[in-house]
Formats: structure tokens, sequence, C-alpha cells
């Protein structure tokens, strides 16, 4: 659930940078330019992991890779969703007004 949910987010946020763009609404332009500069390094930190955990070919338990996976494919995504809410209530709030 959580992956279709994700491209939901990433549809939604697709379409309002390109909304954004022509506008360029100081407020919410900042927020956006957030939104992708998460979601970037997010990217980046899962390649980074796949690739410790690739050279290092075990994730126990009790392994430090084992809780950097935890944290970075769900808890992570997670805290981007709720920033991805608030940004979304931001450009409503916006057109709103």
């Amino acid at each position: 659930m959580q992956f279709f949910l994700g491209c939901y987010q990433l549809s939604i946020a697709a379409l309002a940078t390109l909304a954004y763009w022509k506008w360029k609404i100081p407020n919410i332009w900042k927020l956006l330019k957030t939104y992708w500069i998460l979601i970037l390094t997010w990217v980046v930190c899962v390649g980074i992991l796949a690739m410790a955990a690739h050279l290092v070919k075990t994730a126990d338990i009790d392994s430090p890779i084992r809780l950097a996976m935890i944290v970075i494919m769900t808890i992570i995504p997670m805290l981007i969703a709720c920033y991805s809410v608030y940004v979304t209530y931001r450009i409503y709030n916006d057109f709103k007004m």
C-alpha cells in the first residue's frame, strides 16, 4: 500500500511543481523545492544502503544495516509523506484565499 500511496504523492507533487513553475509564488515554491530535495536525498540514501547491503551480503537481526533498512525504507518515507500533506495543505489554502 505504501508503494501506491508514494506514487500518488509523487504524481501530485509533480503536478503541483509544474503548475507553480510558471507562477513561482515564493512560499509555495520554497516548500516544493524542499520536498524535491528530500526526495532526492532519500533516493541517494536508498542507493547507498543497497550498495552497503550488497557488499556485506548479510542483514542479521543485530546488524546496523538492518536497522538502517528499517529507518530508511519505512520511517523516512512516512515523514516525507507528512511533509507532502503539509505542502498540499498550504497549496489548498493558497487557492482558497
